[in-house]
């Protein structure tokens, strides 16, 4: 049996939107002198049981607003038993596993395999920035070890240290458990980089970026992932029913009202900014919104400036008020 056939998941079934939860936390997570396991495990089930409910096409966790990087090893393997029991074979679990050397992360994805992920979200060690045949190793290293797990490659510009470039697309596409890649955008690049995986890699842009991939790309930009959803799955879930139905119009107009809510959540409209305070940021939106409890956020990146707190608030309101127009058939055919 090749490592290809044992592989739980295929590009294939890489469609519709894809929501991302939260490592849900306890308050003692904001107290850097606690040693015990800050998750909520109540909530964390909750949260996947929502995203199931309310239509998520799969899910995704552990990434940065999943503190991969600041979750001790204890509260890591207590967050992941709980939601992967909790999803059971309901719905396709990706669970971040991500570390600063590839024994980790091998030992991490072999931890998330035996309790039945589905898949593995996968940035890359960041210490140093990687050469691209660094980079091409780390995933090979890891895939040939944990053959089983899928693998959607986190590819966030600030958190590795720069965007990854269509020739190194290309050749990570020939690591056929690599089935899709979390993107940033829709420019040049994210089209150069279609080219080169050549369908071999759903390459998913955010859910608010997805009419537009759509519309050039129509027979592979068939997934988008959503970090939005843990304000609320309705919206996102709403918008895959109407691009998939073909319905241009309404799914417009939608992605024109989430666009909306984003108005006041990047910092200036800066991503860079923003990324300097991605997991407060985030966990401070989901907590206003009261879809997901998420908890405080890990020191040491717990801080933000106030004002950029207002903003966050405001667009968890404004989340709500698009994920009530939906409940209230404003986007029906």
């Amino acid at each position: 049996m090749t490592n290809e056939s044992k592989c739980r998941f295929t590009v294939e079934e890489m469609t519709g939107i894809w929501g991302i939860i939260p490592t849900t936390s306890t308050p003692e997570a904001a107290d850097p002198n606690y040693d015990g396991i800050a998750i909520d495990t109540v909530e964390a089930r909750r949260a996947v049981n929502l995203m199931i409910d309310d239509g998520a096409d799969g899910v995704l966790t552990n990434g940065t607003f999943g503190e991969e990087a600041t979750l001790t090893l204890d509260e890591w393997k207590t967050f992941v038993t709980a939601v992967l029991d909790e999803a059971g074979d309901r719905i396709p679990m990706f669970i971040g596993t991500t570390m600063q050397s590839t024994r980790e992360t091998i030992e991490r994805m072999k931890f998330a395999r035996d309790l039945g992920a589905t898949g593995t979200m996968l940035g890359r060690p960041m210490w140093c920035q990687l050469s691209p045949a660094a980079m091409l190793k780390y995933y090979q290293d890891v895939t040939s070890a944990v053959p089983e797990l899928a693998v959607v490659i986190y590819d966030n510009p600030e958190a590795f240290k720069g965007r990854i470039t269509a020739e190194t697309y290309g050749e990570l596409a020939k690591i056929p458990q690599i089935v899709g890649a979390k993107t940033i955008g829709v420019d040049d690049l994210y089209k150069d980089c279609i080219a080169a995986v050549d369908g071999r890699i759903r390459l998913m842009p955010l859910e608010r970026d997805w009419l537009v991939a759509r519309e050039l790309f129509p027979e592979v930009s068939l997934a988008a992932w959503a970090g939005s959803a843990s304000c609320g799955m309705e919206p996102c879930s709403k918008v895959r029913d109407l691009v998939q139905g073909g319905h241009i119009d309404q799914a417009a107009a939608l992605l024109k009202r989430i666009t909306w809510t984003y108005e006041t959540f990047f910092p200036n409209g800066d991503f860079r900014e923003f990324s300097k305070y991605n997991i407060p940021l985030e966990k401070e939106r989901f907590n206003a919104a009261g879809y997901i409890k998420a908890g405080p956020t890990r020191p040491p990146f717990d801080l933000m400036p106030d004002s950029y707190l207002a903003g966050t608030v405001e667009a968890a309101r404004r989340w709500r008020v698009v994920a009530a127009e939906v409940t209230n058939g404003d986007f029906d055919v």
